[in-house]
């Protein structure tokens, strides 16, 4: 094929789509038209308190003040510190007004990540509440707490508001970083409003009610948040923990007839396998993004809410959420869902080693750009970095028209006969786990400095095989150093998020080695399912009720045997395993758990203790005999094969809270 012949069948399937809109244009200006235009409509709605577009436009105005006499300059960091709150909205929007960009921090990331990010971001400000103040790192940056009256000496913001550039930042996210440090991104007030357009483009219906599903460092929440109060819709929030716990959030969705939800695909899988489906009506599009779409899912969403539309959506962090999608025709069957189109303003283009354009049915890589600005600004403080990954089209050798700049993501892919695109993985050590994109080398430079560590190779085993995916670390050790696998988890947990810790760990001898004399990674072990080393020995599970978790953990994690001390989390588990045992107990006493059951009581012990003292009620109704001592039951507790997983991506980033209880039937 001639290359001008593979122009033209590429030029038909990357069609320039754009929509224009004011240059002039920012995020809270759009926001403060809509209250504007409806001040009285609830435009939040958390754990029942609610507050109306013109409460939210005042209150952020108040935000913004006080930050402005604070000394906040345009495009200044300020870092934002908050568990899911109204006050978590209103934090956003006083940022913006005042020209300053956000930079969310999960309040569940270790210190030391925290602290680097409040350096290296530079951020004089942080918001956060009352309750998280002392959670902070040391830090020299001014502490406002949003749930509590701000100074009231500021002068009120200026009406109408100064004129924003639509080129300052809006936002920075970190992401996983290869050196061992996370890197920020920056995206831009047009780079947002872009990708609004483009998605309004794809789904233009109406927007009853949207929730947020999603941490806020999680890219997702950028599109959730401005898609939903831009259009003068309302935003449902679930209180912190509560988008773990299926029956809950179907709760939520049910009460406030939530239309619209953009979630993981692993999230919405467990949503549809353990929430009443009569209460999940009220939706009509559902977003999937962050991992593979198991095409089980859109089979069992187009069963389970024959009137919502299901789109499965692809994007990085650094091409502002997303750049592609794929509407679910009814009746889908493919055996690989692929990740669709451009959004309009969007450009995507796969090339080769030499940066050529590869034909259809080709594999190469992603590059994506746009007729407007859809890429982000590059990442903070990381110029080399910036410049590898963000690319001047003049350099390559595809004539490349409408781009400004394109973004390298590493993601390999090929177009599909229908101009679709199929996503093939990655070509470096980046992957995609838990939602997350996570550099392989930062948990490799993390886990080489505890001082019993000689080598360490990590990678992800089983990448395309949904439901299967483990994060495997590898590790030699000094000589003479015996170290647990609860040992280097409470390491790593003080520098990673949960998300970056290892599922297992496997000790060797020694590292496999190529004829070059570096690490083979096609030649190592697969994880045995055998019990792995722990801090605390093995003891067998006593009563009826202990065997039976214990047994319910070993199908689950894949690892036996299982001791009655063994942590659930230390043993490999994830929080969509820890939602699947939960949804098995639920079912099993017909009773509604907290999932935030597990984090309290992590042994099988432990929470067959608390099952007996919380539950004696409804163990006595499951002819369930429990013994109150440290012998056996007088009968056996039947056991209950749990239902075979489907096809299931591993990971919801793990946001909970650490409050104890349960529910009992509400």
């Amino acid at each position: 094929m001639t290359t001008d012949a593979q122009r033209v069948i590429m030029s038909k399937h990357n069609i320039v789509s754009e929509i224009s809109f004011p240059s002039d244009v920012s995020l809270h200006h759009l926001f403060s038209r809509q209250a504007e235009r409806y001040p009285d409509k609830t435009a939040l709605i958390f754990r029942g308190e609610s507050m109306t577009f013109r409460q939210l436009d005042q209150r952020s105005d108040e935000v913004a003040a006080r930050l402005l006499q604070l000394g906040v300059q345009p495009e200044d960091f300020v870092a934002l510190y908050l568990e899911r709150s109204l006050e978590l909205i209103v934090g956003i929007f006083g940022i913006l007004k005042a020209g300053g960009a956000y930079v969310p921090i999960d309040v569940d990331y270790p210190r030391d990540r925290m602290a680097f990010m409040l350096d290296d971001a530079q951020a004089r400000i942080v918001l956060t509440q009352h309750h998280l103040k002392d959670k902070l790192p040391a830090t020299g940056a001014e502490i406002l707490c949003l749930d509590q009256p701000l100074s009231t000496c500021a002068p009120p913001l200026a009406r109408p508001l100064p004129a924003t550039p639509a080129d300052r930042l809006a936002y920075m996210i970190y992401t996983s970083g290869s050196t061992g440090r996370p890197k920020g991104v920056m995206i831009t007030h047009e780079n947002v409003c872009n990708q609004l357009e483009g998605q309004q483009a794809i789904a233009p219906e109406p927007i009853g009610a949207m929730m947020l599903t999603t941490s806020i460092s999680f890219d997702v929440s950028v599109l959730t948040i401005f898609w939903s109060l831009l259009q003068g819709a309302t935003l449902v929030i679930p209180r912190q923990g509560e988008e773990k716990d299926m029956t809950r959030l179907a709760d939520t969705i049910y009460k406030n007839k939530v239309t619209h939800v953009l979630t993981l695909p692993s999230l919405y899988t467990l949503l549809l396998e353990q929430a009443p489906p009569e209460k999940l009506q009220s939706i009509r599009l559902v977003n999937v993004s962050g991992e593979v779409c198991p095409v089980s899912l859109a089979q069992k969403h187009e069963q389970l809410i024959p009137n919502g539309q299901l789109y499965n959506l692809y994007g990085p962090t650094e091409a502002t959420v997303n750049c592609t999608y794929f509407k679910f025709p009814k009746g889908f069957d493919a055996k690989k869902a692929p990740i669709g189109k451009p959004i309009k303003n969007y450009q995507i283009f796969i090339l080769n080693e030499n940066r050529e354009e590869v034909p259809p049915g080709e594999v190469g890589e992603i590059y994506i750009g746009g007729t407007k600005p859809v890429v982000g600004r590059g990442y903070w403080n990381r110029p080399q970095l910036t410049a590898a990954r963000f690319i001047d089209p003049s350099t390559l050798k595809t004539p490349i028209q409408n781009s400004k700049t394109l973004y390298r993501t590493g993601d390999l892919a090929r177009w599909m006969p229908d101009g679709n695109i199929e996503f093939l993985g990655r070509s470096d050590f980046q992957v995609k786990y838990r939602g997350f994109r996570i550099e392989l080398g930062e948990i490799e430079t993390a886990l080489s400095n505890h001082p019993a560590v000689k080598e360490t190779v990590v990678m992800l085993r089983n990448p395309h095989e949904v439901g299967r995916q483990q994060l495997v670390a590898y590790l030699t050790f000094n000589q003479n150093r015996e170290v647990s696998v609860s040992e280097l988890r409470d390491y790593l947990s003080a520098t990673l998020p949960e998300y970056m810790l290892p599922s297992r760990f496997v000790f060797l001898k020694k590292m496999p080695l190529t004829t070059n004399g570096k690490f083979d990674r096609n030649a190592l072990p697969a994880p045995a399912k055998e019990r792995p080393r722990l801090a605390s020995a093995f003891e067998a599970p006593l009563s009826a009720l202990e065997k039976d978790i214990a047994a319910r953990w070993e199908t689950l994690l894949d690892v036996a045997p299982i001791g009655r001390h063994d942590k659930f989390f230390e043993l490999g588990g994830t929080s969509i395993q820890a939602a699947r045992f939960i949804g098995e107990m639920m079912e099993k006493l017909n009773t509604s758990i907290f999932i935030t059951t597990i984090f309290d009581h992590p042994t099988v012990a432990a929470y067959a203790r608390f099952l007996q003292e919380t539950y004696p009620e409804n163990l006595t109704d499951n002819a369930i005999i429990v013994s109150h001592g440290e012998g056996e039951c007088e009968s056996p507790l039947p056991f209950l094969t749990p239902q075979q997983i489907a096809a299931f991506p591993q990971y919801i980033p793990i946001h909970l809270s650490k409050t104890k209880g349960a529910v009992n039937g509400s």
